[in-house]
Order: C-alpha cells, then structure tokens, then sequence
C-alpha cells in the first residue's frame, strides 16, 4: 500500500504544511486517550478549537483511536507520522472488502471482482487533506454498510441478529465521522 501512496501522486502525505497540524490533532488525541481521557478539547493546536469541531480529526471515531494508540510511543510522548498513511491504508482495505464482498454476491469472480476492486482504488482522486479525510473515511465504509443491509434484508433466524449488530457497527462507526461535520 506504501507503494500505491508514493507514486498514485498522493505526495500530500508525506509533505505539506496540513499534514503536521494534523498529526498535532491525532497526538494530542493520543495523549488525551493514554491519561484516560475523552479528546473531546485541545487547548493547543489551532488556538483552541475543540477536538470534537476541528473538522479533519474525527476525535470521536474509533478507528482513530485504534490508530493513535497504536502508533503513539508512550516512551517519547509522540506520534508517529505512518499513522496518516496506516490510516489511509485502513480505510482502502475498508472499501475493498465492502466492494469485494458486492461484487462477490452479484457473482463476480474472485480475480475479476479483486482486479475491479483496485481499479476503484487507484481511480480515487484526492485533494484537500482536511476535506478529503473526512470524506474519505465515510465514504469507504458504504459498500461494506450496502452489502451488510443487503444480507440483513436477505437473513432469516440468527443471521438476521448477526447482520443487524454489524449494521449498527458500521452506522455507529459513520454517526461518529460525522459530529465532526455537524458540530
């Protein structure tokens, strides 16, 4: 996936003035998360914002508390900076599954639905990391949401249970994307 950032011309994650105001945010939820802490205000970057209505840290979604937990070093206090690409990364195998999965059901073959997968993938176009983050990080989660509600409508018995907690774990995932935009 490193080589698919490098040279698809996403040369925005690895420079740029937005990136570093960004892993700022994503630390400073690290730390907030290792003191037991909700990341709810930054009195730091950018003068103040709230965490929760900075648009681009998604303070709330879980995803990203995974990722700066995993990749903050409680020895140093600091983040790592692959936590931006893991993050993209995390978020591609997100929609490949989900898409994977839809093309799977509507009987593509395994070769031809993983080829159709990452032709998806490398025609994204990405601009704008504080906009695209949040976008991105929604919208990789909708074919995954469609091929759940798809096999929930199909259940019967258990599986109905099964396709509904996975529903409400993908819709509690994106409800959590978007305070940010409400807020």
């Amino acid at each position: 996936c490193s080589c698919i950032i490098l040279y698809c011309d996403w040369m925005w994650t690895l420079d740029g003035d937005v990136v570093p105001q960004t892993l700022a945010i994503f630390s400073t939820i690290a730390k907030a998360l290792t003191t037991g802490e909700l990341p709810l205000w930054n009195p730091y970057v950018w003068g103040g914002i709230p965490s929760i209505g900075a648009l681009g840290n998604e303070a709330m979604y879980p995803i990203n508390w995974i990722l700066c937990l995993l990749f903050y070093d409680y020895e140093t206090e600091l983040l790592s900076f692959a936590m931006i690409p893991a993050n993209i990364c995390v978020h591609l195998l997100i929609y490949y599954v989900g898409l994977y999965c839809i093309l799977k059901k509507i009987g593509t073959r395994p070769l031809q639905a993983g080829l159709l997968c990452c032709m998806s993938i490398l025609s994204f176009s990405f601009c704008g990391f504080l906009e695209w983050i949040v976008t991105f990080n929604s919208f990789s989660w909708t074919p995954l949401l469609i091929y759940v509600l798809w096999r929930l409508l199909e259940s019967k018995g258990k599986k109905t249970l099964f396709f509904g907690i996975s529903l409400a774990i993908i819709w509690a995932n994106l409800v959590s994307i978007s305070i940010v935009r409400v807020l």
